[in-house]
């Protein structure tokens, strides 16, 4: 039997889960590989918080301002959507883009209500009065028995046969009239000029009454045309103007927003470490160090200003105005080896302004 053979076989004998035991190495490489993996994401998720965090700490507090600003914006949206308000004025959300300008949908009104006052009140009616006039006013013939009236120095009534029309004068039966003495409409049954004026009266007057009655039914149905035109367009009327509706919910939505936004703001300020100091967010570090430098620059006392502004400083060491207030602290102990008190007294003749101007010398404006 071959030499390697026999060892093989030996080897079987005596080792019997030596193939077992190499899966379970197996199995124990890949658990290790898993857990490699896991560590390596957590270390690259610590690695990227970190960076994050620099990030944040290269922002200056006025980047940092302007973020928090932005997340008052965020904050207000939160609060107070668009859609909250558009519902609560039962308007469409989200409002569509009219496709039509107020100057194009007053055309539209325009012709909307004359279409309607002309199928009331047709101008073609003109024809009917027309033909009215005519029929009504006629012209007498010589035979024909009339009634006139007659004015004059002696008014009265003529009833007879009309005998004869002339320039100034008619007769009536055995009566001679002045035409002076009649009036309008008679002559218009005497003479062709008058006729045509009086029918020209007759047919302006019922048109001028029917101008005022289209005028009137125009005043009268116009509204309700204009708000279903505009509102059918995507406009609403607020205090008797349109407005897109978009920009109602718009303006409604930024003006309940306005309402909230000092409180929202406060919050998100507070929070982040900020103060309002001379009616700005700046943080609370930097306002209380100001406050304090403020206060040193009213104290007269140089020693108790420097002292006062020296604690401050250890205090707030990390504020962003550490070094103006460092600055200031050297301008103070500079004036701190005598305070206005301990100055030996001036010569007669100097006066205030030469007093003033020594003071700011020593310990500065």
């Amino acid at each position: 039997m071959n030499h390697r053979l026999m060892l093989s076989l030996a080897a079987l004998l005596v080792f019997p889960w030596s193939g077992y035991a190499g899966e379970e190495k197996q199995v124990e490489h890949v658990k290790k590989a898993d857990n490699g993996e896991k560590e390596r994401k957590q270390a690259e998720e610590v690695e990227g918080k970190k960076k994050e965090a620099k990030q944040e700490q290269k922002l200056t507090w006025r980047e940092k301002r302007e973020q928090l600003r932005e997340e008052v914006h965020v904050k207000l949206a939160e609060k107070v959507p668009e859609k909250t308000v558009a519902d609560a004025l039962g308007l469409e959300y989200p409002a569509d883009t009219p496709e039509k300008t107020p100057e194009e949908l007053e055309e539209l009104v325009d012709d909307a209500v004359e279409v309607q006052v002309e199928k009331a009140f047709p101008l073609s009616i003109r024809d009917q009065y027309e033909k009215e006039a005519k029929e009504a006013i006629q012209l007498w013939t010589v035979g024909e028995e009339v009634t006139i009236q007659v004015g004059g120095p002696r008014p009265r009534e003529v009833e007879g046969v009309l005998r004869a029309i002339g320039q100034d004068v008619i007769r009536i039966s055995d009566q001679t009239i002045p035409v002076v003495d009649l009036d309008k409409e008679t002559k218009a049954h005497l003479y062709e000029d008058d006729r045509e004026e009086l029918r020209e009266k007759y047919v302006r007057v019922k048109m001028n009454k029917l101008f005022y009655q289209r005028s009137q039914y125009a005043n009268e149905i116009e509204p309700n045309i204009r708000e279903r035109l505009y509102r059918d367009n995507g406009y609403v009327q607020v205090r008797g103007n349109w407005y897109p509706t978009g920009v109602v919910i718009q303006k409604v939505t930024e003006a309940r927003r306005a309402k909230l936004h000092d409180t929202v703001e406060a919050e998100v300020f507070t929070a982040n470490g900020f103060v309002r100091h001379n009616d700005q967010w700046i943080p609370r570090s930097d306002a209380e160090l100001l406050t304090v430098m403020e206060k040193a620059r009213e104290t007269e006392d140089t020693k108790v200003a420097a002292a006062m502004l020296e604690a401050a400083i250890k205090k707030h060491v990390d504020a962003s105005n550490v070094n103006a207030a460092k600055a200031l602290l050297r301008r103070l102990k500079r004036g701190a080896v005598r305070s206005p008190a301990e100055m030996p007294p001036l010569p007669p003749e100097v006066g205030e302004e030469d007093l003033k101007n020594l003071r700011e010398r020593l310990f500065g404006k």
